[in-house]
């Protein structure tokens, strides 16, 4: 059955009624308008535990929607909760600066290890998993979706077609060979698709903020989410620290001008997250004097960045096409999900907006305030709904492809700069 189709008969919307009635004591269900993410959410409504992922894929074949309690107070104790664990993250990773450390990352970790690592004499002073179960729920099913579809008015064409036009085929050569062989390895190392194909976003694109943007369009579990961003935080580390004096083996001895540049998007490719290239291209002014590597690394990051306009249609498509092969095919306007629209139609009016003399107060709100601290809220939601059992259910071969993923794109990037500049 393709996403997006109508619910099922008559026997489906009774075990709705009864899914419900048990997690909300409501007898009436609302349904959502993001049916793209009807897999994940049942899982977490129908088990009460984030742990129970089997339960969640069986119950997956009814086709359950989303639902919005009529309770609302009972959202509020897993919202809540999500955006205090966001809050101190994001204070850490303020604290840690200049460190290349971002606060969605750290909110993960904090929210994982909130649900895993709090000693018992202390969890009765904190609500239990079953209470913060229904506010966890809707920030995955609301709360992210929104702030992936706000990431799209910080994304141009001008960034585009402007100062990156220079490094433009570099960046689209090395994205490809990261969006098709990475999901392609991941088959051969029987990696599940929805794992590779997140692996090849957050490698290939911009990191975490791809991971996230992609994950709800695929229905991917906690577990692979998880296992995508640690993929992120590991390989992107290295690259940071590596790249730098290993771009300036390779290309400082050539001409100061030429070299600069190839250093620049080699940095700009070879990374994952963007706080990791800022960082590495900051590390690289300061060891080396060299200001127009830097300047050329923001902006391939951004030309990268931008890209994701792109890659996320296409790795929705090729998933899902793989995972409904045999079963006649999927629908373009069913299988990329709404916010994905969304994010695409945001990111055009960004872009109309740059033309004509920049975005205005409403899209630079949506941009710098909803979106990154949306994204942050989802990330300490995944994390406080994310067990310790799940993790260590999931293939650990992901770090393995990651790590491979990381140096073709970088291998990539290394090659192009030397022939493109």
């Amino acid at each position: 059955m393709m996403l997006g189709t109508p619910l099922v008969g008559a026997r489906a919307h009774s075990l709705t009624s009864l899914v419900i009635k048990k997690a909300f004591s409501v007898s009436v269900p609302l349904r959502s308008p993001l049916p793209h993410l009807q897999n994940s959410f049942t899982g977490l409504v129908s088990s009460r535990s984030f742990s129970a992922s089997s339960k969640s894929s069986s119950l997956s074949k009814g086709s359950l929607p989303p639902f919005v309690p009529k309770n609302v107070a009972s959202l509020i104790p897993g919202v809540a909760t999500s955006a205090v664990v966001w809050t101190v993250g994001s204070a850490i990773a303020n604290g840690l600066q200049p460190l290349p450390i971002t606060g969605v990352p750290l909110a993960l970790g904090l929210g994982f290890a909130c649900r895993n690592l709090v000693p018992k004499h202390v969890r009765k002073f904190v609500p239990s998993t079953d209470a913060l179960d229904p506010g966890l729920a809707f920030v995955k099913a609301w709360i992210l979706p929104v702030g992936i579809a706000c990431v799209g008015t910080k994304l141009s064409l001008k960034d585009v077609t402007g100062s990156g036009a220079a490094g433009l085929p570099v960046v689209a050569a090395a994205m490809g060979v990261g969006l098709v062989c990475v999901p392609q390895l991941g088959r051969a190392l029987r990696i599940p698709p929805r794992l590779a194909a997140l692996v090849a976003v957050g490698t290939s694109v911009c990191g975490v903020t791809a991971v996230m943007a992609l994950s709800p369009a695929i229905a991917a579990t906690e577990a692979e989410v998880a296992l995508a961003v640690a993929n992120v935080v590991l390989w992107g580390t290295v690259g940071m620290l590596a790249y730098p004096p290993l771009v300036r083996a390779i290309f400082g001895t050539e001409d100061e001008e030429k070299a600069s540049k190839r250093c620049g998007i080699v940095l700009g490719l070879g990374i994952h997250d963007t706080a990791q290239v800022m960082g590495a291209a900051l590390a690289y002014k300061q060891a080396y004097g060299d200001e127009t590597a830097m300047n050329t690394a923001v902006v391939t990051k951004m030309c990268r960045n931008a890209m994701l306009a792109g890659a996320l249609p296409f790795l929705v498509l090729t998933t899902k096409g793989a995972a409904m092969s045999g079963r006649g095919g999927i629908s373009i306007s069913k299988a990329v999900p709404p916010f994905v629209w969304a994010f695409l139609s945001l990111s055009a009016l960004r872009s109309a907006s740059d033309a004509m003399g920049g975005p205005g107060g409403l899209l630079t709100w949506l941009g710098g305030t909803v979106a990154p601290n949306f994204l942050g809220i989802s990330m300490a939601g995944l994390g406080l709904s994310t067990s310790m059992k799940v993790v260590r259910s999931a293939n650990p071969t992901s770090l393995l492809l990651g790590g491979i993923g990381a140096a073709l794109v970088g291998g990539t990037a290394l090659v192009g700069a030397s022939v493109a500049v």
